[in-house]
This record gives structure tokens, C-alpha cells and sequence, in this order.
């Protein structure tokens, strides 16, 4: 599946050709993990120097430019017509939306209890497809509250004036 998505890279003259391999799904996982975590834990640090939107907007300025150089995009939104164009610039918009609300959300309230509330839609995904999957995350989430609980208190730094 990942084979049309990885353009292999052109040797320089007097080298052999490297079959390229893909990086495999689980490494993806990872680093997601760790950014879905790191990131809001450093937004509420710089929420004393910079505003809430200000955090958004470096949030989304900063993955579109790691994505960009990653997988330079504007190579396939070219060749999509206009309809998939407007797709795609809609997905961008609901998906800087959706962190901007976020961000105003862990500004107002306990880092963790945002991120219990954002863990209550895989919940339900999970609900919906599979009882026993969905029990496995019942679980989860039931940890998570229980052990996010304490750290909320004092968890927002003051604002600078």
C-alpha cells in the first residue's frame, strides 16, 4: 500500500540503487504519540508568554511546514480537480478549527481534563464498532481520569502581565 506513496530517490552518478523500504506503521504510531502529548504539554508552558491563538497558530504553522517539507503535497494537490481541491482546503480548515479549539480549551480548563474529553470520541467510535474493543477503551479512559485527577490542580501557570 505505501509502495505508490514512497518516491524512491534518484542515485548520483557512480552509486547503486538502494531498494527503498517503508517505514513501518508502528514508528508512525510512536511519533504521533509522543507529539499528541508533547505538544499541548508545551502550549500550556508558553500560554504565559504568548496568547491562546497565538499557541494555535504555531501549532498549525508549524505542522504545515514539517508536513510540507515531509511530503511536499503541492506535487499531488495539483494534479486534483477543482471539487478534491475544495476538499482538501475544507479538511485543512476543519483540521485548524479543531486545534484552535482545542487550544482555547486547555487554556480554560485542566490539560487533563481536555484531554479526557477529547479521548470520549474514539470512545464512542469504539462503542459503535466492537463491544469488546470498546470495553478495552472503557477501561482506558476510566484510568486516565482516575490518574489525571490529581495533576490538575496547579497545573495552569499564571499569566504574565
Amino acid at each position: 500500500m505505501t509502495d505508490g506513496v514512497v518516491l524512491p530517490i534518484k542515485p548520483i552518478a557512480g552509486e547503486q540503487a538502494q531498494p527503498v523500504r517503508p517505514v513501518p506503521p508502528e514508528v508512525f504510531f510512536i511519533c504521533s504519540a509522543i507529539f499528541h502529548y508533547l505538544g499541548p504539554a508545551f502550549a500550556v508552558l508558553l500560554f504565559a508568554e504568548v496568547d491562546v491563538l497565538g499557541v494555535a497558530w504555531l501549532r498549525i504553522a508549524s505542522a504545515a511546514a514539517v508536513f510540507a517539507f515531509w511530503k511536499r503535497p503541492w506535487r499531488l494537490f495539483v494534479e486534483l480537480n477543482a471539487r478534491e481541491q475544495r476538499t482538501v482546503v475544507a479538511l485543512g480548515l476543519v483540521l485548524a478549527t479543531m486545534n484552535v479549539c482545542f487550544y482555547v480549551a486547555i487554556d480554560r480548563l485542566p490539560l487533563a481534563t481536555v484531554g479526557t474529553i477529547e479521548f470520549l470520541g474514539p470512545i464512542a467510535l469504539a462503542w459503535r464498532t466492537d463491544w469488546i474493543r470498546f470495553r478495552i477503551c472503557e477501561l482506558r479512559a476510566i484510568c486516565s481520569v482516575h490518574f489525571a485527577r490529581p495533576s490538575d490542580r496547579g497545573s495552569r501557570r499564571p499569566r504574565r502581565s
